[in-house]
């Protein structure tokens, strides 16, 4: 694992506000090693929508907010990770947070239940996040779940899962509890040391997978796999 440093796009995580600093896994398994990078500055953010005093303000949205459904399945009680099907059009998949099964729940845009998949072989020490994107096999659209929780910083290695999307037709109902066969575990150690790490995403072009730490100090960490 390689520590090199690399500036967000100020639309992904504006919220920074400072320098981001990247390291990458060479395999998995691999023993952990850091080499010093220069550090970077990141730019000036673009200025805000301003009120008509000149003061600063938040970007503006919509006054009104529209309901798109409501989560049916009462077991979904601390949704966590969420990430909308490309297989299966109309489909969402979910998990909660912490402290539920190694299972993914899938259900209609506007919340209707569509089935349990749980997946074969994997634990729930801290699921944080939900990804789809590609992984080995062309053509096919993978599941990466990120059991990546860690708010005490203890933990030597975090895992992700990886497994290929299976079929869902939302216009079946509820598909009942499903067996997902074939789950990857990949093993996870950062380059410097034990980070809690709440968000997971996978670079459609060159299969990277990316970890956003969670600080308090302000200078978080993103890290390529």
């Amino acid at each position: 694992m390689v520590r090199i440093p690399i500036l967000l796009a100020l639309a992904l995580i504006a919220s920074l506000g400072s320098c981001i600093a990247c390291a990458r896994d060479e395999a998995p398994g691999d023993a952990a090693h850091t080499t010093p990078a220069p550090t970077e500055t990141a730019p000036p953010p673009t200025a805000d929508p301003t009120t008509a005093s000149g003061a600063t303000a938040c970007p503006a949205y919509a006054e009104t907010a529209v309901r798109a459904g409501t989560v049916a399945h009462r077991k979904i009680d601390e949704a966590s990770g969420l990430v909308a099907s490309r297989r299966n059009p109309g489909v969402l998949w979910v998990h909660n947070d912490s402290g539920d099964w190694p299972r993914l729940y899938a259900m209609t845009t506007a919340g209707a239940h569509l089935g349990v998949y749980t997946l074969e072989g994997a634990e729930a020490v801290d699921w944080e996040d939900l990804a789809l994107g590609p992984g080995p096999d062309d053509g096919v659209d993978y599941l990466f779940v990120g059991d990546v929780g860690d708010n005490k910083r203890a933990r030597a290695s975090v895992t992700l899962y990886r497994v290929p999307e299976p079929a869902v037709d939302p216009s079946a109902g509820d598909a009942g509890t499903v067996a997902l066969t074939g789950v990857e575990a990949l093993e996870v150690r950062y380059a410097d040391g034990a980070h809690d790490c709440e968000t997971l995403m996978v670079d459609p072009r060159t299969r990277d997978l990316w970890l956003l730490a969670k600080e308090f100090s302000g200078v978080s960490g993103l890290y390529r796999y």
